[in-house]
């Protein structure tokens, strides 16, 4: 597994879901003891891409946000996704996946409430 750190200060309009996403998600208000926001399910052979975009609810903070991808063999690591970002679009490949069930968790790292979406395409068997 890859996992990407990323430090971005570009800034656009909140992010849209793609529309012929093979898994898509969004959260709003997420606070920091949320336990985390869950995806739904997607199977994976081999790769995919997973794009992301989010931002603090009621501030111009750049939050802090992990991407993990999670089964119900698997649970914490990797993090697919790692960094501070401020309504910019995020997208990692992902190689060398195990067949299997996946779920992709949100953890918010901020003392502040934060929203986004994201979606899994390109999957690649």
């Amino acid at each position: 597994m890859e996992s990407l750190m990323v430090e971005s200060t570009e800034t656009q309009p909140e992010g849209n879901i793609k529309p012929m996403a093979n898994m898509s998600w969004a959260f709003n208000n997420l606070g920091p003891n949320d336990g985390g926001h869950f995806s739904g399910e997607f199977t994976s052979r081999s790769k995919f891409r997973i794009t992301v975009v989010q931002w603090a609810t009621d501030s111009n903070k750049a939050p802090d946000v992990h991407y993990t991808l999670v089964n119900r063999n698997y649970f914490g690591k990797p993090v697919l996704i790692s960094g501070r970002f401020t309504h910019t679009n995020t997208t990692a490949e992902i190689w060398n996946v195990p067949p299997g069930t996946y779920q992709v968790m949100v953890t918010n790292w901020n003392d502040f409430a934060i929203s986004g979406n994201g979606y899994i395409d390109a999957i690649i068997y």
